[in-house]
């Protein structure tokens, strides 16, 4: 559509060149910051109507469009930097949508590891080992009354027992420090 040099459109016939409705282009001209000011429209009032210049209007809005695009990509550079550390150049382009994508379908992944038995959740493991170790400490510190319910034996031997008994504890926490740091480090 040629429009002759200077010419000033209404809001319907404008919209209708930018392919929105005139609510969407309202809106642009309430939301955008600097739109007004650009001097692209005037706003109407008082049964007039607004005026845009339709190559203002245009340049404002490319403008405008490219640099929120310019933003997004931008900020969906730094999500990935967050998200995927060292890989995250080779992941460059890639907008928010794909990288949801991409989050939900490791997540899925982790998931089926989970129960196939390659994870499991930290949570879960931390109580079991948290039942297990106090538990090897209540059989450890109950033995010796076990041992001699009736209180008979003499309190030297009663101290020597329950000696070794606190040396067995301390045994079984440095032995499950040297697993755990050896899980940590990656080795059995």
């Amino acid at each position: 559509m040629a429009l002759p040099r200077g010419e000033i459109l209404t809001s319907q016939p404008m919209a209708g060149i930018l392919g929105v409705r005139w609510a969407t282009l309202r809106d642009w001209c309430d939301e955008i910051d600097g739109f007004e000011q650009s001097g692209a429209f005037m706003r109407g009032s008082n049964g007039l109507k607004y005026e845009f210049c339709p190559v203002r209007t245009i340049w404002f809005l490319i403008e405008h469009f490219r640099a929120l695009t310019e933003t997004e990509i931008e900020k969906a550079e730094r999500i990935n930097a967050m998200a995927l550390g060292a890989d995250a150049q080779t992941m460059r382009g890639i907008d928010l949508d794909d990288m949801k994508k991409i989050l939900d379908t490791q997540g899925r992944l982790m998931d089926m590891r989970e129960r196939a038995g390659a994870l499991v959740d930290a949570g879960t493991t931390r109580t079991v080992l948290n039942q297990v170790f106090s538990r090897m400490q209540e059989v450890a510190l109950t033995a010796p009354q076990e041992l001699d319910p009736s209180g008979q034996w003499p309190p030297e031997v009663r101290a020597i027992i329950d000696k070794a008994m606190q040396g067995v504890l301390l045994r079984q926490r440095a032995a499950a420090r040297t697993v755990i740091e050896g899980l940590r480090q990656g080795t059995d």
